[in-house]
């Protein structure tokens, strides 16, 4: 593909910067997530997880954040993409995103569920965090 200028791009695909073998996983189901990452969080040994987050931008100055619609986690062999807001439950467990701090609160909206696991890898200090522009601690 060629940019106006001859400025040469080169067109992105994950699987050729992870490990052989490396498995994505899309999921929209609490159960499915639980198990995957419970799957993570077993390991023995320290390991390190790059964790993004994605949600629906706010427009108006002023106005709260969206919840978190999209967790990404990723390890050494596999690639989770935690689609939370298609999870259905009785609470929806939301990551209040603000400077300096994530903070976990219990919030019944619309009966979204956010899986347990994924919070008890989140708060858990056995693994490393990594990610790119995180500007929060986790609590």
């Amino acid at each position: 593909m060629e940019l106006p200028g001859n400025v040469a791009t080169t067109l992105y695909d994950w699987r050729a910067f992870t490990a052989p073998g490396a498995q994505l996983h899309y999921i929209r189901a609490e159960d499915t997530a639980n198990e995957r990452i419970a799957r993570i969080a077993s390991r023995q040994t320290p390991f390190v997880i790059g964790l993004d987050f994605e949600w629906r931008p706010t427009f108006v100055s002023g106005r709260a954040e969206n919840p978190i619609a999209l967790v990404q986690v990723a390890c050494d062999d596999e690639i989770l993409l935690v689609q939370v807001s298609a999870m259905s439950g009785k609470f929806f467990q939301i990551f209040s995103l603000r400077p300096q701090t994530l903070q976990v609160a219990d919030i019944n909206i619309n009966k979204l569920a956010f899986p347990t696991k994924l919070r008890d890898l989140l708060e858990s200090s056995s693994s490393t965090k990594v990610g790119v522009g995180i500007q929060c601690k986790w609590a």
